[in-house]
């Protein structure tokens, strides 16, 4: 049955706008986030979600369809058939790389998905890679080994730090960081011999250690046009302060401001593009979202490709979907149709964040069934809060439970990052749930620099990991004078009651206008008047004097404002 299309006559132009029903395979936040975008979509009649979660249909964005088997093509084509979907967004890897899009495809239904072809993208780092060779896209010299022994001496010939990455998918624990040679052939060893990743792991690619910050790129691909999305970066440790195992993603933030528009247009004409133009030379047209992980050389500033993935990131795609302003199902249905070159995407301005919250012992083992309560409370903080489920279901009494490790991604807009974060963290507050957790690092201190940068602000922390992020006013353009700098009021919750009489401490500017890199003091001794901790609250601060060394620059907010900054400011400079 062909969709249906309304007439709609606005000030006296006729306009001809199709209405969609559409399927979303896939059950996580990802999708949770896919359902919402497109169940605001002025042209979407219907959503469905398959299999869904008791998150995705409490909430009202689809109707989850939990028995269908989206491992079965046939079935998925029946469904769509039977209710008439025009469009189905692949969410997962794992359905596109056993090639769920070619056969819906094949039976002339529009799906936003590669082919399994395509899809090798992401299912073999060897076919990424020797794309990358044979297309001249930038990326980290590497061999690939299915011998052990071959493998351990190239890894010997050129020492660590070495990265060692199974070829397929291994859940996203395929890659290893080795600082040491030993290490390294423990990696190799692990996969060629132990099979610990099964047939992923048994061809291996070794990699040249890149040393510079990671960024997440995403752009729409219709086959022979790319068009980007907003930026958007992930925060993967599972640790207070930046440590402990990696995960799927424990949070994430929108715009990502360490792409900046010059990068993009790197990313686009070296990356995006040239690969674009090289899966179609190789017969396997790309039609879906190319999310490409890259490292912004130290060396060089420029970026390289790390790896592809060839579906929407997961917690990023939450806060891009909450930006979105666009109609997500027009806009994928014009991939589908290789009419990419006439769309232009909206965004809402300011930040956005989410925050995952993950049952307590994720990565690893973790109790399933626990309890999760006042979820309606949470929602209900601000009205640009929005909770994305990722791992629920209802027990007999109707309460909503944890059945995963990554459960609920907690997402929140504000006119700015500081905005954003406060938002979802009150949400977080007001969810009662004991045997969860969060990452407690979007704190702005493993977001890159510019991510803490504010119009007219300067953004201190205290190396004591006392205390979060400070942001202070700049007194009047062309200063970088403070009269008066307090200590902020708010400590980390779970400091014991204590006083303090004097400490040691080195503040680092982490951020202020016409900054091209973080500055630090020398390490400064402290001597308040008796400051008292209690239950995280500073009842008492003084002002600090603190001498900044090296300088910063100048900064003129006129000139800053035109891209324009002047140089050096000659001799210390006091924060008073």
């Amino acid at each position: 049955m062909p969709m249906e299309t309304v007439l709609l006559v606005r000030t006296g132009i006729l306009l001809f706008e199709e209405r969609v029903i559409v399927l979303v395979i896939g059950g996580g936040g990802r999708e949770h986030a896919l359902c919402y975008a497109l169940q605001r979509s002025p042209s979407c009649d219907a959503v469905f979600c398959a299999p869904g979660n008791a998150g995705i249909s409490n909430s009202g964005h689809a109707t989850c369809i939990p028995d269908l088997d989206i491992s079965d093509s046939s079935a998925v084509i029946s469904f769509c058939r039977k209710w008439s979907v025009e469009l189905v967004v692949v969410g997962p890897e794992a359905p596109l790389v056993a090639g769920l899009a070619n056969d819906l495809v094949k039976a002339g239904i529009p799906t936003f998905g590669p082919s399994a072809e395509a899809a090798a993208l992401e299912g073999s780092k060897n076919f990424m890679k020797s794309l990358c060779d044979k297309y001249g896209i930038p990326t980290a010299k590497y061999q690939t080994f299915t011998d052990l022994s071959a493998a351990k001496q190239y890894i010997q010939d050129q020492g660590a730090p070495i990265v060692i990455k199974a070829d397929g998918l291994a859940a996203g624990k395929g890659v290893i960081v080795a600082m040491t040679l030993e290490e390294a052939y423990q990696a190799v060893d692990s996969m060629l011999v132990k099979g610990v990743f099964g047939s992923a792991g048994c061809r291996v690619i070794v990699e040249e250690y890149l040393e510079g910050e990671e960024a997440s790129f995403f752009a729409l691909v219709d086959g022979e046009t790319a068009i980007p999305l907003e930026s958007a970066q992930d925060h993967k440790r599972v640790g207070d302060h930046d440590t402990g195992l990696n995960t799927g993603g424990m949070g994430a933030y929108s715009p990502a401001p360490v792409l900046t528009k010059e990068l993009q247009s790197a990313v686009m004409e070296t990356i995006i593009l040239p690969t674009v133009k090289g899966m179609t030379a190789e017969r396997c047209k790309f039609v879906g979202v190319l999310y490409a992980g890259l490292m912004i050389e130290k060396k060089s500033g420029l970026p390289k490709l790390i790896e592809y993935n060839v579906r929407f990131g997961d917690p990023e795609c939450q806060v891009l979907m909450v930006r979105l302003e666009s109609d997500l199902a027009q806009v994928l249905l014009a991939a589908c149709r290789g009419e990419l070159s006439g769309v232009s995407l909206n965004w809402s301005p300011g930040s956005a964040m989410v925050v995952v919250m993950a049952s307590k012992g994720y990565p690893g083992s973790y109790e399933k069934g626990t309890v999760i309560g006042n979820l309606e409370e949470a929602q209900n903080v601000a009205p640009t809060v929005q909770i994305f489920h990722a791992g629920t279901a209802l027990d007999a009494d109707g309460n909503f439970i944890a059945t995963g490790g990554r459960v609920l991604g907690v997402t929140a807009k504000g006119r700015h990052l500081q905005e954003a974060r406060d938002r979802a963290y009150q949400a977080v507050e007001e969810i009662n749930w004991p045997e969860g957790s969060t990452a407690g690092t979007l704190d702005g201190e493993h977001f890159p620099r510019s991510n803490l940068l504010q119009e007219n602000k300067l953004t201190l922390r205290l190396s004591s990991s006392l205390f979060p992020p400070h942001i202070a006013p700049l007194p009047k353009p062309g200063c970088l004078l403070l009269p008066q700098l307090s200590l902020p009021p708010i400590l980390p919750s779970d400091l014991p009651l204590k006083k303090m009489t004097s400490t040691t401490a080195q503040v680092h500017i982490l951020a202020a206008p016409g900054f091209s890199s973080p500055y630090s003091t020398k390490p400064t001794t402290l001597s308040p008047r008796t400051v008292f901790f209690s239950q995280g609250i500073v009842i008492k601060t003084t002002p600090l004097n603190l001498s900044i060394s090296p300088p910063p620059p100048r900064f003129d907010v006129s000139t800053h404002a035109k891209g324009n900054p002047t140089g050096e400011q000659n001799g210390p400079m006091k924060v008073q």
